[in-house]
């Protein structure tokens, strides 16, 4: 039987990397919840889940998230990953910008007692997001701040 960290690869990949959605029900307990304060409007279960990876791989139709470093904790599993991609569908109200961006984050995965995974949160910046995505990141690739500059700005707007 695949361990913790080999079970959230095996997530990422099918899930994430290549849309295959249906994987999800075989790795997750029928109780799943999914956080992301990020995503409003879909339920935190497993067709929550789903409506959100779908959202994103629409937005982004070439999706990749690299693992930057996980820790398996026993029961838990935290996963600090790069999401890439070209924004080339509407997301999040916004119409495709042909933009190649890239955003860190994290996630905390904990498992259940028989191996499944039962709950999971995502951490990452939609200001960021937001930044790379509109016409106010214009520049911030170049700023040694890395744009982090402009959050007031995009903020007060």
């Amino acid at each position: 039987m695949a361990g913790n960290i080999e079970r959230t690869l095996a997530l990422i990949d099918a899930a994430w990397n290549e849309g295959k959605l249906g994987v999800i029900a075989e790795l997750v307990t029928d109780d799943f919840v999914h956080i992301d304060p990020n995503v409003e409007g879909v339920s935190e279960g497993l067709e929550g889940y789903q409506e959100t990876i779908s959202m994103f791989r629409k937005g982004f139709p070439d999706l990749v998230i690299d693992i930057e470093e996980m820790i398996d904790a026993g029961d838990q599993v935290t996963v600090r990953w790069i999401a890439r991609g070209t924004h080339r569908g509407k997301l999040l109200n916004l119409t495709p910008t042909s933009r190649r961006v890239s955003l860190r984050g994290a996630s905390v995965v904990r498992f259940a007692d028989d191996g499944r995974i039962a709950i999971s949160w995502a951490h990452w910046d939609p200001v960021a997001l937001m930044q790379k995505l509109t016409a106010a990141y214009k520049d911030a690739d170049t700023d040694p701040n890395d744009g982090r500059y402009m959050r007031k700005e995009i903020l007060a707007s």
